[in-house]
């Protein structure tokens, strides 16, 4: 298929009257089929990935939270307007605030589904780093060790709870093995320090 362009009389008047975008060393012959020239070249498609249960669950309470938040968001926004005429400004900025704080909670909500969908696998949060005692100070190391003590009292509590479930209590053993070996190097940091 071949397409020519031509031109007229009355291109050439309505190019006078305008600036021409068109100038006659541009006008070509296409020899080419116009399907090759728009076609894109397709992107290589990644080998899917079989989501984990967990995140399938995941990903369906995110979508069905995602409807609730629009909901909660329509009528907030008509609440908005109702007020317009009769609330206060305090009242309003709260609505605002409100519709704010609901529409960054749904767009990340997207923006993991989108991940979701591409990956089969949901975003995960990093696991935010614990001070290394080391760099702790006096008050801190107290702090630090009244926590673990407690932690250590939940541990042994649990071991005893679940004595009928083997697979649970070896992971409460190793919990509570791993406190107890931070509570002596807390201590041994403040008999030091």
């Amino acid at each position: 298929m071949k397409i020519t362009v031509y031109t007229d009389g009355k291109a050439e008047e309505l190019q006078k009257k305008v600036k021409p975008t068109i100038t006659a060393s541009s006008i070509r012959v296409l020899d080419q089929p116009v399907a090759a020239i728009t076609e894109k070249p397709a992107a290589p498609v990644a080998a899917p990935v079989t989501p984990t249960p967990q995140d399938a669950e995941e990903a369906d309470r995110i979508r069905v939270n995602q409807g609730e938040l629009y909901r909660q968001k329509c009528k907030l926004a008509n609440q908005l307007v109702d007020l317009a005429e009769t609330g206060t400004q305090e009242q309003r900025k709260e609505l605002v605030d409100l519709i704010l704080f609901n529409k960054s909670i749904y767009n990340s909500n997207a923006i993991a589904l989108q991940h979701f969908e591409k990956t089969g696998v949901l975003p995960r949060e990093p696991e935010p780093e614990k001070p290394k005692l080391s760099e702790m100070d006096k008050v801190e190391l107290l702090q630090r060790r009244g926590n673990v003590r407690a932690n250590i009292s939940k541990a042994k509590k649990l071991v005893e709870r679940h004595q009928h479930n083997p697979s649970r209590v070896v992971i409460y053993q190793n919990k509570l093995a791993s406190l107890q070996a931070e509570l002596s190097e807390i201590e041994e940091r403040l008999i030091q320090g």
